[in-house]
C-alpha cells in the first residue's frame, strides 16, 4: 500500500511484513557480534553506564521506507503500529527504570520536522510502562544536523549536550528514534553518566546496520530555508 499519506489509512499486512526485527545487541558495545561470546569483543567501544542496548526494527530495504514515512509523515494512523511495536520491544531489564528521557534535537530540526520523533516514542513507551517522561532534559549544545552527513562523517562528528535539569533517578531509559552509528546515543549517555546516572538503558525504534550503505538524506522534510526564521 502507499506510504504517501499515512494520516488516511492504517498499514496493510504487506507493509507490516516489510519490517525486520532487530537482533540482540551486546550490552557493552552495542554490536551483534558478541552475543555468542562469553565477553565483549570490543571493550574499547563500551557505552557509558550501559544496562541494556536495544532497538525494534532494522532500518533496511523497504523497512527503511516504512520507518522514514513514520518519521516524516506523522498521523494518527501510525498510533496502533507504534504501540504494538513498542509493547513487543519492552525488556524485562527495564523493570527497575524510574524515568524515560528522549534525546533532544536542535530547534532547527524541530522546525523542519514539526515534532520530536524521539519524544513521541518516549511518550508512547511511558504510557505502556506507567513511567514519567522528562522532555527537554537533554538538548544538543550545537546545531549540527546529521541527516545531511554520510556514515564516515557521522563517525567523526562530536556531539555535546546540555543538561537542563538534574536527574534524580539513577536508572533511566534513554530513547532516540533511529540509530545509525550510535554516536548520538553514546555521547548523550556520557553526558548523563557524568551527571551521576548509574545505569542507562538505550533504546531506538530503528537501527541501520553498518553494512547498509548510508548516503546523505534526501527526505522530504520541510525545505531548508536560507536562514533559520526568528
Amino acid at each position: 500500500s502507499s506510504l504517501q499519506d499515512s494520516s488516511s489509512h492504517f498499514l496493510c499486512g504487506e507493509c507490516q511484513s516489510l519490517q525486520i526485527l532487530c537482533p540482540l545487541f551486546c550490552t557493552e558495545c552495542g554490536s551483534t557480534e558478541c552475543i555468542e561470546l562469553a565477553t565483549c569483543a570490543h571493550p574499547w567501544k563500551k557505552w557509558p553506564a550501559s544496562a541494556s542496548i536495544s532497538a525494534r526494527h532494522l532500518d533496511i530495504g523497504r523497512g527503511l521506507d516504512l520507518l522514514r514515512a513514520w518519521k516524516l509523515r506523522p498521523g494518527s494512523a501510525w498510533t496502533p503500529w507504534l504501540d504494538q511495536g513498542l509493547r513487543a520491544a519492552i525488556l524485562p531489564q527495564w523493570s527497575s527504570v524510574k524515568v524515560l528521557i528522549p534525546v533532544g534535537q536542535s530547534g532547527f530540526r524541530s522546525w523542519q520536522l514539526g515534532r520530536n520523533p524521539a519524544g513521541e516514542i518516549a511518550d508512547a513507551l511511558g504510557k505502556l510502562l506507567g513511567l514519567p517522561v522528562r522532555h527537554g532534559v537533554l538538548t544538543p549544545a550545537d546545531s549540527s544536523v546529521q541527516k545531511s552527513l554520510d556514515r564516515a562523517h557521522r563517525l567523526t562528528l562530536r556531539r555535546n549536550w546540555n543538561l537542563e535539569e538534574k536527574i534524580p533517578a539513577k536508572e533511566i531509559l534513554l530513547i532516540d528514534d533511529l540509530r545509525t552509528t550510535g554516536r548520538t546515543l553514546r555521547s548523550a549517555g556520557q553526558a548523563l553518566a557524568t551527571a551521576g546516572v548509574a545505569r542507562i538503558h538505550y533504546f531506538t525504534l530503528g537501527y541501520r546496520p553498518a553494512l547498509q550503505p548510508l548516503q546523505p538524506s534526501t527526505n522530504r522534510a520541510r525545505p531548508w530555508p536560507s536562514q533559520i526564521p526568528n
